[in-house]
C-alpha cells in the first residue's frame, strides 16, 4: 500500500481558520486509486452580537435630525436669498431690496419707532398751536452713523427737546432744561438697572413674563403654545441676557442695590424741589416716563422689594391717581377745541 499525503497549503480568513489536506490513497485497501479525497478542517469564530434595539434607535433619531437640519438649512437659505435685508425706513437711508424703489405715496399714517421722540412729538403738539403734526415730526430727523466699533448706529436729533414755537407761558428756562435732563437719565441710567433685577433669577424671569402675559392679554391673542414658547424661551434667554446687562453697566453684585440707589437719586431730586411731582403740583414729561419704567415691572418682586425699600410708594400711588383719572385729557380737549 501506497499511501502518501501531499499538503496543498493552509487558508486563513476573518472568520477563523481552515486547513486542507490533499490525501491520495492506494486502491489495495480502499479501492480509489489516482482519486483523492479533500479533508477540511476549519474552526471558525462565532459572529459578532447584533446591534442592541436602542443602537438602532439612536441611528434612527440621529437620521431624523440631520435630515430635519439639512431641511431647515435649505429652506432657510431660500428665505435668505429672496429676502437679504427688510425694506427700511426711507428716513433713515436704508435700502430697498426690490430692483427699484417703490412708488411715493402720501401716507395717511407715519410709523414712529422711538417712544422719547414720540412722546416729545405730542407734547409739541399739544403746546404748539401754529403747527401740525406732520410737520412736527419733520423736526426729529434720524441720523445714520457707524460707531466706533464699526456698528451701524442711528440717532434721532431733538428727541429729548419740546417744539413750542414760542416761549410757553408759566414756565421758566430752567424748568424746561430741568425736564429734558430727566428724561435724558431715565434713558441713560434708571432704565438700564431694570432688567438685571426683573430677571435677577430664573423664578424672577418666569414671574415676569407671567406678569406681561397677564397685562397684555397674551392668552386672548396667542395659542397656548405659542404663549408658553415665549414665556419659558423668553425667561431662560432674558434671564442670561440680565447677567450681561449687569457686566455691561457695572452694577452692584447684589443688582437691588444698584435699582434702591438709583431710585433715590429721584427721590432726592423730588424732596429738593418741594413739589408732588416733578413736574410741579401736576407731572411732566419727567414723570410720565420713571412712571412708565416702574408701572412695566408693577407685578414683579423687583418693584415690591423697591417699595419696602424705598419711599417711592407717595409719588408712585399720585402719579397711578393722575393717569386713571386720564389728568392728559384736559390738554387734548383743549388742543381740540382750538382746532
Amino acid at each position: 500500500m501506497s499511501v502518501y499525503v501531499k499538503r496543498l497549503f493552509p487558508y486563513f480568513s476573518r472568520n477563523g481558520s481552515v486547513l486542507c489536506r490533499n490525501i491520495k490513497v492506494g486502491s489495495e485497501r480502499y479501492g480509489l486509486e489516482g482519486q483523492s479525497v479533500l479533508r477540511c478542517a476549519a474552526t471558525v469564530k462565532s459572529p459578532p452580537p447584533k446591534p442592541s434595539s436602542w443602537r438602532r434607535y439612536g441611528k434612527l433619531v440621529g437620521m431624523g435630525f440631520g435630515v430635519g437640519a439639512l431641511a431647515t438649512g435649505v429652506y432657510m437659505y431660500d428665505i435668505y436669498k429672496r429676502v437679504t435685508t427688510p425694506i427700511a425706513n426711507p428716513s433713515e437711508g436704508g435700502e430697498y431690496v426690490l430692483r427699484e424703489a417703490p412708488p411715493s405715496f402720501t401716507p395717511s399714517r407715519r410709523q414712529l419707532k422711538d417712544s422719547t421722540m414720540i412722546i416729545s412729538v405730542l407734547q409739541s403738539f399739544l403746546d404748539n398751536n401754529t403747527s401740525n403734526l406732520p410737520d412736527l415730526v419733520k423736526c426729529y430727523p434720524t441720523m445714520v452713523y457707524t460707531d466706533e466699533e464699526g456698528e451701524k448706529r442711528i440717532e434721532i436729533m431733538n428727541r429729548y427737546f419740546l417744539m413750542y414755537g414760542q416761549h410757553p407761558s408759566g414756565r421758566t428756562k430752567e424748568d424746561i432744561v430741568e425736564e429734558r435732563k430727566w428724561r435724558k437719565w431715565v434713558d441713560d441710567v434708571f432704565v438700564h438697572v431694570l432688567s438685571p433685577n426683573v430677571y435677577r433669577t430664573t423664578k424672577e424671569a418666569f414671574q415676569a413674563f407671567e406678569w406681561f402675559s397677564k397685562v397684555g392679554d397674551w392668552e386672548e391673542h396667542f395659542a397656548t403654545w405659542e404663549r408658553l414658547l415665549v414665556v419659558y424661551v423668553g425667561a431662560v434667554a432674558m434671564f442670561l441676557i440680565g447677567k450681561n446687562l449687569k457686566r455691561r453697566h457695572q452694577l452692584k453684585d447684589d443688582v437691588r442695590c444698584s435699582f434702591y440707589e438709583e431710585t433715590n437719586v429721584w427721590l432726592k431730586a423730588l424732596k429738593k424741589k418741594g413739589t408732588k411731582f416733578m413736574g410741579g403740583d401736576q407731572p411732566n414729561l419727567s414723570d410720565l416716563a420713571v412712571y412708565g419704567i416702574l408701572t412695566a415691572v408693577e407685578g414683579c418682586d423687583a418693584f415690591q422689594d423697591l417699595k419696602n425699600n424705598t419711599k417711592i410708594t407717595p409719588w408712585f400711588e399720585r402719579m397711578k391717581e393722575v393717569v386713571i383719572q386720564h389728568g392728559g385729557a384736559t390738554s387734548t380737549g383743549e388742543k381740540g377745541s382750538a382746532a
